[in-house]
């Protein structure tokens, strides 16, 4: 005759066991699990997705003109759009008025892409262009004023803003 007591016993460490292999088989399932499960902020995301997209379109298949530096967004207006600014160097730059508006639009036009890949909403019922021009504001600082200037002196870097589909140099 069986002793019900040794029979609950081997179930009992027969169940652990059974639980212990699940529990581990489960764990090793896929190292990406916690990524999955991360509350990741969207808008971050996407800040990311234009910062690399912009950086790609930059460099090839041919890299923006020179004293032009790669777009990225550096924070959002008052009004909610994003400002992308682009680092300019304007003793590189073209010297005509017309060959700079060129250059700076050949920038304007690279965070345009950029965003559009990572932001453009077609159910928004606007053109990628409308809502690049509607939810940005492009800004060119020239670094080589901020290095020039002297002790505790304020100086305007910006040189050009584009904004709702207009450039305007400064």
């Amino acid at each position: 005759m069986k002793k019900p007591g040794r029979t609950a016993s081997v179930l009992l460490v027969f169940l652990l066991v059974s639980l212990i292999s699940v529990a581990r088989v489960k764990k090793q399932s896929s190292p990406f699990d916690k990524y999955r499960q991360s509350a990741v902020n969207e808008l971050e995301f996407r800040k990311l997705q234009f910062q690399v997209e912009a950086m790609r379109l930059s460099l090839q298949p041919t890299p923006l003109p020179r004293g032009l530096g790669v777009p990225h967004i550096v924070g959002e207006t008052a009004n909610a759009k994003l400002l992308i600014e682009v680092d300019v160097y304007a003793s590189e730059l073209p010297q005509t008025v017309e060959a700079r508006k060129d250059a700076m639009m050949e920038a304007v036009g690279t965070s345009m892409t950029g965003f559009s890949f990572a932001f453009y909403a077609p159910e928004s019922g606007m053109l990628p262009d409308e809502f690049f021009n509607k939810w940005t504001v492009v800004q060119f600082s020239d670094w080589e004023k901020l290095s020039q200037r002297k002790g505790k002196k304020v100086v305007d870097p910006n040189i050009g803003v584009y904004e709702n589909g207009e450039l305007v140099l400064r």
